[in-house]
């Protein structure tokens, strides 16, 4: 089911994408949405795989973006990666995608600040994390 944009209200020019791109988007926008459910139903590893396959089919919309010449979507996608890899608990792929934002040229302020936060975020989490596991390492 397509949703139609209100009279008047413009967007983004997303005609220079393919419809399995919008299909694939549908498709992520449902995994995303059973991913959360999953995660409030406690069914937490069920979860975690879900959040994993969303945010590789996000950087698969993302390259797709980018290759269409969209990028401003090309942002929107690699950030939604992002996150998704921080819930599947893949903080590497996570600070590898901010890294991978963050090396482009086209970047504009208020993405490069929320890459830079988003980052920072998941390096805080990672040593959180080692302290709790390895407390006597850490010291």
């Amino acid at each position: 089911m397509k949703l139609k944009r209100p009279e008047g209200m413009t967007g983004l020019d997303v005609s220079a994408l393919s419809e399995q791109h919008h299909q694939k988007g549908d498709y992520k926008s449902r995994l995303l949405l059973e991913a959360h459910l999953r995660w409030e139903e406690f069914h937490d590893d069920q979860a975690l795989d879900m959040y994993a396959e969303v945010a590789t089919l996000e950087e698969e919309l993302m390259q797709g973006c980018r290759a269409a010449g969209v990028g401003p979507k090309y942002f929107i996608h690699a950030f939604s990666a992002a996150l998704c890899w921080i819930k599947a608990a893949d903080f590497y792929r996570a600070r590898h995608l901010c890294n991978t934002i963050l090396a482009q040229s086209d970047i504009t302020p208020p993405p490069r600040e929320k890459a830079e936060a988003l980052l920072q975020g998941v390096r805080e989490g990672q040593q959180a994390s080692w302290e709790k596991l390895n407390p006597k390492l850490a010291a």
